[in-house]
């Protein structure tokens, strides 16, 4: 007979419990009876299934988790530049943005991962680098959004500019907590990013959506073309003798 007992459900007999073999929070891990410890993978609540509750919907905001279900958004740095977690293959980056599906992400309830809206995979932490791979419902690619950090849900490590470096391309890791400035993020839903289609972008100085020549102050006034499908050159302008 079984009782349940402090979180634990306890054998009469030899005062076994019900533990999550090897304490893994793992998808398919075997429960097997064990001496008790203090390991969380012997400790349950039982839910009637009466009491349970809806799963949340697209749109829906998870208190717990601290992300809306299904809502696009982008991961930005609070660093000086506000670069956005970007992919380079599958590998997390920080870039200046781009409005590019690689910068926009979702969070799966069904998984309670993080994916990208590009290539549908999640973001992964089984490795010292942010990856995205195929979802697979474990630990490591589960994250919360607290306080301005991503936590992961089991090591507790959080997401991190490489090295606290505030640069183009620079790889986001997975490290201690330390309270830098490369730590903090921020979360931006698509929905409420203001695109600007025309004018001169304050921050880059062209005009939006505008063709353009290259021109070199040298006295010929030549322009960059483009020649051999990857080389630049300066050459004078069609239509200008």
């Amino acid at each position: 007979m079984w009782r349940l007992k402090d979180k634990h459900i306890v054998n009469e007999r030899g005062e076994k419990v019900i533990e999550v073999s090897g304490n893994k929070d793992n998808e398919n891990q075997n429960v097997i009876a064990y001496k008790k410890n203090t390991n969380e993978g012997q400790k349950w609540t039982i839910l009637y299934a009466d009491d349970e509750e809806k799963d949340p919907q697209t749109g829906d905001y998870s208190a717990e988790w601290g992300l809306f279900v299904g809502r696009p958004f982008h991961i930005v740095s609070t660093m000086s530049s506000k670069r956005y977690v970007d992919l380079i293959s599958n590998r997390s980056v920080i870039k200046t943005a781009n409005g590019f599906d690689t910068q926009k992400f979702v969070f799966d309830w069904a998984t309670r991962s993080i994916k990208s809206v590009k290539n549908k995979q999640s973001l992964d932490a089984r490795n010292t680098f942010i990856y995205t791979y195929a979802s697979n419902n474990q630990w490591y690619q589960n994250f919360k959004f607290e306080g301005g950090l991503f936590v992961n849900v089991q090591n507790k490590k959080v997401f991190d500019a490489q090295d606290g470096k505030d640069a183009e391309g620079q790889y986001v890791t997975l490290l201690d907590k330390t309270g830098k400035a490369s730590q903090k993020w921020s979360v931006v839903y698509s929905d409420e990013v203001k695109v600007q289609t025309k004018g001169v972008n304050k921050e880059f100085g062209w005009e939006i959506n505008r063709p353009f020549y290259i021109v070199s102050k040298m006295w010929m006034n030549r322009v960059i073309t483009v020649t051999g499908g990857s080389n630049l050159v300066i050459k004078t302008r069609e239509g200008k003798g």
